[in-house]
Parts: C-alpha cells; sequence; structure tokens
C-alpha cells in the first residue's frame, strides 16, 4: 500500500504539471481568439471566436476545480502515508481518477482549438490585414 500511495502522490504532481501546462497554452489560444476577434473572414470562424468568449470562463474555472482536487490529493497522500486508512486510500484514488479525467479532457480542447486555429492561420491573416490598413 505504501508504494501505491507514494505512485499516486508522484501521479498527483504529474498532472498539476500537466495542468499548468495546459492552462499556459489556454491562455494563448484565449489571447489569439481575442486578436482574432473582429478579424474573422467566415461564419464559422465568428462562431469559433464567440465560443472562446463565452466558454473560456468555465473552462478557466473548471482547471481550478481540478487543481483544488489534486491538493486534496496531495493531503490525503500524506494522511494516508501516516495511518494507512483504507477509506482514505480509496478516497485518493478516488479523487486521482477523477482528476486524471479532468487533465486529459484539457488536454484534448487543447490540441482541437489549436488545430482550428492553425488551420486559419491566423497570424498570415493579420499580418495582410496589419498590411491593407498600413496602406488605407
Amino acid at each position: 500500500m505504501e508504494n501505491s500511495v507514494e505512485l499516486l502522490g508522484l501521479k498527483s504532481q504529474e498532472l498539476n504539471e500537466r495542468l499548468m501546462d495546459t492552462k499556459m497554452r489556454l491562455v494563448l489560444i484565449q489571447r489569439s481568439g481575442q486578436e482574432m476577434d473582429g478579424n474573422i473572414s467566415n461564419d464559422e470562424e465568428e462562431e469559433f471566436i464567440n465560443a472562446l468568449k463565452n466558454e473560456m470562463p468555465e473552462v478557466f474555472e473548471n482547471m481550478e476545480t481540478t487543481v483544488a482536487l489534486l491538493k486534496e490529493a496531495d493531503v490525503l497522500v500524506n494522511e494516508v502515508k501516516k495511518t494507512l486508512n483504507i477509506q482514505k486510500y480509496q478516497d485518493l484514488k478516488h479523487k486521482i481518477n477523477i482528476a486524471t479525467e479532468n487533465v486529459d479532457e484539457s488536454e484534448n480542447l487543447v490540441v482541437k482549438l489549436e488545430k482550428e486555429i492553425i488551420e486559419w492561420n491566423a497570424l498570415k491573416k493579420l499580418q495582410r490585414r496589419d498590411n491593407e490598413l498600413d496602406e488605407i
């Protein structure tokens, strides 16, 4: 049981690092969306920008909930190491499983959003629009 608890503690740390990386990538995606706002070429892009504006606060809130869950798991790791309480161990495993699912979902969302932004070639579009504005 001690080894399992130790592994769950390491898993919690790994999940926290992955979540922080995902959060940074989402912040960049959100900034790209803000830069694209007002520079859209079609309805699909407009829907994407509006979805980002409307849904990103909830995504970040869910990520903060997962951070809190991982903090709870870290506390449980220490408690279980000391007490070897089976009930707390089960609770720890449950929290780590939920956090794993949440982190996986966040990472999948980032991959999906990054692909969509890359397909637009947003930087090239913005540079072209800036050049057009300079000419005007």
